[in-house]
């Protein structure tokens, strides 16, 4: 009989254990409650840190990119991914894409940035792009191989953040000039 009693008690401590790791130690509140705490995601903060061209050749140069990425949150950010395009004087001279995509809990990727809560880190596209003069960027490659050039990078950027048991994932757009 004891050790029906102790099994019993056994079980049931496995499962509040389990029950608090699931739902987390704050108040279980029932579900669609108006009480239930809001929790305030912030994107992160993305500054556009370098944009580096270099003449490799007579008609071609390599431009490499980096940006600064703070996570303003209280608890860990993933940065996805940040797509970009990179122009000088309305031309397009490169495009980017930095990061990758989750690919779930079972295969992680190699590619994603972790970023904890109130850190910035610095982020550079690992390959450089090389740029080609052509007669229909022969101005704007003129001017940016020469260091005359005002870069606008746009794109989007993909991140996740989870915060008591919600995980919110987003994909904003963003324009920088550099410098």
């Amino acid at each position: 009989m004891n050790k029906l009693v102790y099994a019993a008690a056994g079980g049931i401590a496995v499962v509040a254990v389990a029950v608090f790791f699931l739902l987390g130690s704050g108040p279980v509140l029932p579900a669609g409650s108006q009480d239930r705490p809001q929790v305030t995601v912030l994107p992160p903060a993305v500054v556009l840190k370098d944009v580096n061209a270099t003449r490799t050749g007579d008609d071609t140069a390599r431009m490499l990119v980096a940006f600064t990425v703070k996570n303003p949150n209280n608890g860990t950010l993933v940065l996805e991914s940040i797509h970009y395009d990179v122009t000088v004087d309305g031309e397009q001279m490169a495009i980017g894409d930095l990061g990758g995509v989750g690919e779930g809990l079972v295969a992680g990727s190699d590619r994603l940035i972790v970023i904890v809560s109130g850190t910035t880190v610095t982020v550079r596209d690992p390959d450089a792009t090389v740029v080609e003069r052509k007669s229909s960027n022969s101005e704007a490659w003129d001017k940016m191989v020469s260091g005359d050039a005002s870069f606008v990078v746009s794109g989007t950027y993909a991140y996740r953040v989870t915060a008591a048991l919600n995980t919110i994932a987003e994909e904003k757009d963003f324009s920088l000039t550099f410098p």
